[in-house]
Order: structure tokens, then C-alpha cells, then sequence
């Protein structure tokens, strides 16, 4: 599989050249720059070996710090331990990719001019010699029917990211399931169906707590009420699904700041099981790239998403896992001020406190 290669000239015709091994993530700051810079630039660290100065190969292992700039804002994003990536800056190139990634492509397939993908076309050219590996599974697991799917429509799903992706990129190679992977990777959507069950009840009970921005007088009513839900439906407090609904909770008093949960959830007054299905979708996506970290650790693949709430979330968390005893994945995750704006450090250790307990 080859990677990208940097080439960088200097004045009096000094050069650097090298072939990344490993590139530093990039963080919640750098990612909201897309929203407000249309072409922002990164502070860039790169990890190279025997990197070429001046054209003499430079034995050994050397850190590059670089600003870097693109000619398109990044799209999609590329989720990774600790961060994010443009995708062609991913090592190793290995991608699940979600619905609006397929949607994407779908649109790009059809040949319908749309100038709100430049960018994302712009960034797909650096796969056209096929040097990537690509997976549909976030896109199956999710399907388009805004409910949990027959192992029909999985397969059926699975198929149409399968062609969506090789139409686009023809020389890229894809993911294929037999029977066998098709039946494991469908036995994880009734693993957590459960789960969804009683989630979905929660979002549906909190939303209409939580479609307009809470006046200060009345956070601690509402978080009370949140956290009382939570509990009815059996779900623990300090849960990513609790902490989403909690950003909106604590979001900026002014509506300034991006809000991770309010983008990723989207409350309103009627909330129904569609919604909810949507949103524990994107957030059953983020235990899955982070479980695949767990199992194949740097060799994993990076899920990728254009949704900036989703990638938002990822960022914001910073979720990683262990095993337990039990061969059980457990996950941890950060609170971070990002989530809520309204809360200063020593308020959100205080609600990291009241949801442990």
C-alpha cells in the first residue's frame, strides 16, 4: 500500500522529502476552523524515518513540525485515537465509512454538478489509484429507513455502499462479507438492540426538555429530570447518550458556540423513534470505532464521517477502552468543556461527580 509523500523546498534550494509513519491527530479547535476559515491553515506534526535533506537520505527516526494549508477544506473527516485527520493523512489507509459519506458518493456518481461537494471530490482524488481500504459497515448498520434493519436490508445496504464506493473509486479495495461475516456483523445490531430500545425512550422523554436553549434558573431542574429518565429507562448516568443530551442541556446561554449535543441530537418538540433511531446511530458509531481501536490497535480502521457534530463528539470525548476480566469491552471518555460551554472546569468535575454517583 503506498502512502503520501511530502516534498518541501526552501530558500538557497534546500529540500525535505519523506513518507510519513505516523501523523499527530488533530484536534476540536482545528476541525471547528472549517466552519469559520475557508481554507484554514494546521499546525502539522509528522513521524518520519530515513527522510531525504537536500537529497541525502537522513538514517533514523525525525519529528517534522509543519503549517500546512490544502486547496479544500477537509472532508470528510477521518476519526482516529486521540483526534482527526484528513483522510489521505490516515496510516494506515483503512476507512469504515458512514451514510452521508455513501450519500456523498452517490451524488458524485450521479454526475450532478453540486458545488457543495468541491471539497469532498477534491479530497477523493487522492484515492483514485487505489491506495485505500474501504468498509461500508457503518453505512449498513444504519440503513436509510431510519429503524433497525432485517438482515435482509443489511445485506442489501452493505451492497449498495459496496457499489456506491467501487463506481467512485474503482481501484480501491473493498471490504467483502461471506455469509459468515455478514451474520456476525448483523448479531452486533441485535447485541445492542436492547440498549437502543431504552435509549430511544430516554431521548424520546428528554427532547422536549430541550429543543430551546434552558435559562440558567432552570438547569438544575432539568438536569435533575434527565438524570431521573435516565435511571427510569435503565440507563447509567455517565453514558454517552446522557452526556449528549446534557451538552444541549449546558450549551452556550447565547448560542454562539457550536453545540456538539444540539447538532448531533437535535431535539424538538415531538421526538419520535425515527429521530432517536438517527441519532444512536451516529453515537453506536463512535463505541464502534473506538472498540476497533481496542481490538487492532493503530492497524484498525478510522471511521470517516462529513458529519462535524459526529466528528465533534469523537474529539470531544476522546474515547478509549480496555478490557475487563470478563473479555468485556469498557469504555472511558473525557468531559470536556467543549460539551459544555455554559460550565467552568470546577462545575463540570461537579457534574462528573453527580453522574458517577
Amino acid at each position: 500500500m503506498t502512502h503520501m509523500q511530502f516534498r518541501a523546498e526552501f530558500e538557497a534550494g534546500r529540500s525535505l522529502e519523506f513518507v510519513p509513519a505516523s501523523v499527530e491527530p488533530l484536534g476540536l479547535p482545528e476541525l471547528w476552523r472549517t466552519l469559520k476559515e475557508e481554507i484554514p491553515t494546521y499546525d502539522m506534526k509528522f513521524v518520519a524515518r530515513n527522510a531525504y535533506v537536500d537529497g541525502a537520505m537522513q538514517a533514523g527516526t525525525a519529528t517534522i513540525n509543519a503549517k500546512m494549508n490544502f486547496h479544500e477544506v477537509p472532508s470528510p473527516f477521518a476519526l482516529v485515537q486521540g483526534g482527526w485527520l484528513p483522510m489521505p493523512l490516515v496510516i494506515p489507509q483503512q476507512f469504515l465509512v458512514d451514510k452521508n459519506v455513501v450519500a456523498h458518493l452517490r451524488t458524485l456518481n450521479s454526475g450532478i454538478p453540486s458545488e457543495k461537494l468541491k471539497s469532498f471530490k477534491w479530497w477523493m482524488k487522492f484515492f483514485e489509484e487505489g491506495s485505500a481500504t474501504f468498509n461500508p459497515l457503518p453505512f449498513a448498520w444504519e440503513g436509510g429507513l431510519r429503524k433497525t434493519p432485517s438482515f435482509a436490508e443489511f445485506v442489501t445496504a452493505f451492497q449498495e455502499g459496496t457499489t456506491e464506493i467501487r463506481e467512485a473509486i474503482p481501484k480501491c479495495t473493498i471490504a467483502t462479507f461471506g455469509q459468515s461475516e455478514y451474520r456476525a456483523a448483523y448479531q452486533m445490531i441485535l447485541d445492542f438492540e436492547s440498549r437502543t430500545t431504552k435509549e430511544s425512550r430516554f431521548l424520546m422523554s428528554v427532547s422536549p426538555m430541550l429543543f430551546e436553549r434552558v435559562n440558567r434558573k432552570n438547569q438544575e431542574k432539568i438536569l435533575n429530570a434527565i438524570i431521573f429518565e435516565a435511571k427510569a429507562c435503565d440507563i447509567a448516568p455517565m453514558s454517552i447518550v446522557v452526556v449528549a443530551a446534557l451538552s444541549c442541556l449546558y450549551d452556550d446561554v447565547h448560542g454562539n458556540i457550536f453545540s456538539i449535543g444540539r447538532k448531533l441530537l437535535k431535539p424538538k418538540p415531538a421526538y419520535d423513534s425515527r429521530a432517536a433511531f438517527n441519532a444512536l446511530a451516529d453515537l453506536r458509531h463512535i463505541e464502534i470505532a473506538a472498540a476497533g481501536q481496542i481490538y487492532f490497535g493503530k492497524q484498525g480502521f478510522a471511521l470517516s464521517t462529513c458529519d462535524i457534530a459526529l466528528a465533534s463528539l469523537w474529539c470531544a470525548l476522546s474515547p478509549t477502552g480496555t478490557f475487563s476480566a470478563e473479555h468485556e469491552i469498557e469504555f472511558t471518555f473525557n468531559l470536556s468543556q467543549e460539551l459544555f460551554p455554559r460550565l467552568n472546569h470546577n462545575e463540570i468535575q461537579q457534574l462528573h461527580d453527580r453522574l458517577a454517583n
